[in-house]
């Protein structure tokens, strides 16, 4: 059961989640502030409703401190849940994608981060050479280009160097990754796929 402490203006909720290989303690804390204007009685009934919230979420492992900061969140995340429940490629991409975010806001307390923080991350992102990477929307008619060549779409991909659903992408003229344009150095399908035929956004 979750012990209660006033402190301050609010009250120190600590809830024990056993005990570890050394025989000791491992505990939860939660601060919780009463809003301004409350009743003895509102503050002992929300208080009360905090706490078994509260021991709730300790026991089923879905309680997050959030004076913990992002970089740590996240690894906690990626290894608690991330390894166990997203695909290979998933879990792989948003690893390498995890080094600029810890990078802008992994010193961040979940606490403190605001979207002013997600904002301007994004908008760094779109600075030259933060991105890593380019995309861009072909301009050639890749669909015209194949029945010319009597080319499948594999066949194309093959020769490009790239996967069928960046061929796919391209077809439709949707965002793809412009490292796609800098594999296509192969003669049949480097008049396709020329840089005056992509567009940077």
């Amino acid at each position: 059961m979750a012990t209660i402490k006033k402190q301050g203006k609010g009250y120190k909720l600590t809830v024990s989640r056993g005990y570890d290989i050394n025989g000791k303690q491992l505990r939860d804390h939660m601060t919780w502030t009463p809003a301004p204007g409350m009743t003895d009685r509102q503050i002992e009934k929300e208080l009360n409703r905090q706490a078994v919230k509260f021991e709730g979420a300790v026991r089923n492992n879905t309680f997050i401190d959030n004076r913990i900061k992002f970089e740590a969140f996240a690894e906690k995340y990626m290894g608690e849940f991330g390894s166990l429940h997203l695909k290979k490629k998933t879990f792989r991409t948003y690893t390498e994608n995890l080094v600029k975010i810890n990078a802008a806001i992994g010193h961040i307390k979940l606490c403190d981060l605001k979207p002013t923080h997600i904002n301007q991350f994004y908008k760094n992102l779109q600075e030259e050479g933060v991105r890593g990477s380019t995309t861009a929307v072909c301009k050639a008619d890749i669909d015209k280009f194949m029945k010319q060549k009597k080319m499948t779409i594999t066949a194309f991909a093959a020769s490009a160097g790239v996967s069928r659903s960046t061929v796919n992408a391209a077809m439709c003229k949707n965002h793809i990754l412009e490292r796609a344009r800098r594999r296509s150095a192969v003669p049949s399908v480097k008049s396709s796929l020329q840089h005056s035929h992509w567009k940077r956004t």
